[in-house]
């Protein structure tokens, strides 16, 4: 999936190319996904490494009071973007 269109977001491209190759209406399996996202998403902490040198890195940054962002991709529901730092 390639976004060129710098007016849609990935998210809503992402869920307009899903219902266009599968017939399937996003809204319906909303509560899949968000089960999904609670109850198995956790688990996915187990294969994931942390990266040793992140920890300092960031104490650095913070110590040097220089601004800090922390960035994904927007598409992951923000239950999953907070998994995800809290495995960090």
């Amino acid at each position: 999936m390639t976004n060129t269109d710098p007016g849609e977001s990935n998210h809503s491209l992402f869920w307009r190319l899903f219902e266009q190759r599968t017939g399937l209406d996003p809204a319906e399996l909303e509560p899949y996904f968000a089960q999904f996202y609670r109850e198995q998403f956790p688990k996915l902490a187990s294969i994931t490494q942390k990266r040793p040198a992140a920890a300092s890195l960031l104490k650095t940054c913070f110590e040097l009071d220089l601004q800090v962002v922390i960035a994904t991709n927007p598409m992951f529901p923000i239950s999953a973007i907070e998994e995800r730092l809290a495995w960090a």
